[in-house]
């Protein structure tokens, strides 16, 4: 009773319009059970477990998307980076719109320090999916490790405003975060306190909010000020820099 119940399900899933709406899924059973066991086990941090079953959820449907990315990330989580890129790559030819796999790949990229690529995939990930807030935010922190602060600053700006528009606070504030400590990098004091403020509801009580604050007012010669921040970085465990700490002294 319960395979006649399953296969009538499945035969009418694979018929329905709502497939259209979930291209990355499989209509297999025995490779969606796999793919679920994976991901538990993946989320328990037993890799080779995780690694088995979405291997056999992959030979049960080979155009299974989903499982693509998740064994991805299992490589990505075993630090065989060549791998993870592979599957992120399978991925995209099966479904060339997944969000999912574009911004993975992208940050497969960027831990592999290749900027240009992790770039570019963020780019293309915006060609399909224009106004995407993670791929902004993603740029950002690329051009941030590369000390492009100026571009830093315009893919935060951009982040933070589309994650505004879409009453996304924290994440709005995480951005501005980024692009304050850009502001920052160039010897922008004063923007960078003015959006490390902003973002205070939800940084303020971080070891290293009040060290950024600390140092901005440092540099603009408030050394009352910055010295009251820096020992409240200090209480809150954050490891003062060599350099900041002689400053301090005089």
């Amino acid at each position: 009773m319960p395979k006649t119940f399953f296969s009538l399900f499945f035969a009418f899933w694979l018929s329905s319009p709502l497939l259209a709406q979930f291209p990355t899924t499989s209509m297999n059973p025995e490779a969606l059970a796999a793919y679920q066991e994976g991901q538990s086990l993946l989320a328990l941090g037993d890799l080779q477990g995780a690694h088995a079953a979405t291997q056999a959820a992959l030979r049960a449907d080979t155009g299974y998307v989903d499982a693509c990315d998740q064994m991805a990330e299992v490589f990505r989580d075993m630090g065989q980076l060549d791998s993870t890129i592979a599957y992120y790559q399978r991925s995209l030819r099966l479904y060339p719109r997944n969000v999912r796999a574009h911004q993975g790949l992208a940050i497969a990229y960027h831990m592999q320090e290749d900027p240009l690529a992790a770039i570019n995939q963020y780019r293309e990930l915006l060609n399909h999916h224009p106004g995407y807030p993670q791929a902004y935010y993603g740029m950002a922190k690329v051009f941030f490790a590369v000390n492009e602060y100026e571009q830093a600053v315009e893919y935060s700006e951009q982040a933070m405003r589309v994650y505004l528009r879409a009453n996304q606070g924290a994440a709005a504030a995480d951005a501005r975060m980024l692009a304050g400590q850009s502001y920052m990098k160039q010897g922008e004091y004063k923007q960078a306190i003015r959006y490390f403020k902003a973002s205070e509801r939800y940084f303020g009580d971080r070891p290293y909010y009040p060290y950024y604050l600390g140092f901005c007012y440092l540099r603009m010669g408030q050394k009352q000020k910055a010295l009251d921040l820096l020992h409240e970085a200090e209480l809150r465990g954050f490891q003062l820099p060599n350099q900041v700490r002689e400053e301090m002294q005089y």
